[in-house]
């Protein structure tokens, strides 16, 4: 008999220390479902070379975080950088962004906050950049895809689970493309004295084609 009511009295406290648990973390980050949207644009002069850093690791959550930070670089002929961007968030996810320059080289920062959430939080951030022609990209991702089109200069994209893409100009390029499960295509013009790019994803489809897919 003591065994038999020692046991449920174990299962009840154990329940009880969950339910309050669960209740604090509830408290401390609750996020409900409804969506932000924000959009917003300036221009940079000077840079020669971009980087793009993303940490798009997510919220701690029960539930499921859509969180992905992408960005398309599109060369031009142009004299500035422009950056456009389009966040959406829901309450307390909204991507955290910084922006450093030291004249020659520009630096686009960008996480998502984390912190304890119930729901399903998002946490999005998707970047249009414009780059004059010469413009050395580099990015880094976990989760959004990365896509350089047509920059004419060094190129160097890694994604963890996201796609890679090369969209490139007239030229030969000097190709190094790897996806760790994904497909991998290169049909571009093969020079080993090209234009260096090296393409990397973990799980995503890594590519460097003259079209636009």
């Amino acid at each position: 008999m003591p065994v038999v009511e020692t046991a449920p009295r174990k299962f009840h406290l154990s329940v009880g220390v969950a339910a309050l648990a669960l209740s604090s973390v509830a408290l401390a980050g609750c996020t409900a479902d409804s969506t932000s949207r924000e959009q917003r644009s300036d221009s940079y002069s000077g840079a020669t070379s971009v980087t793009l850093d993303f940490d798009d690791a997510g919220a701690k959550q029960f539930g499921v975080t859509i969180a992905a930070l992408s960005a398309q670089v599109i060369g031009s002929d142009r004299d500035d950088i422009e950056i456009r961007r389009t966040f959406e968030f829901t309450d307390g996810d909204k991507p955290d962004e910084r922006i450093d320059t030291d004249g020659s080289g520009l630096m686009i920062s960008a996480s998502c906050p984390d912190r304890f959430a119930v729901g399903n939080p998002t946490c999005v951030a998707r970047y249009e950049i414009a780059v004059p022609y010469g413009t050395v990209v580099q990015g880094n991702s976990k989760f959004g895809d990365l896509t350089v089109t047509d920059t004419r200069a060094a190129v160097d994209l890694n994604s963890r689970y996201g796609d890679v893409t090369l969209v490139a100009g007239p030229g030969g390029y000097a190709v190094d493309a790897v996806s760790g499960t994904g497909t991998s295509t290169v049909e571009v013009p093969q020079d080993p004295a090209g234009i260096p790019v090296r393409l990397r994803s973990g799980d995503g489809a890594v590519s460097a084609t003259t079209d636009p897919r």
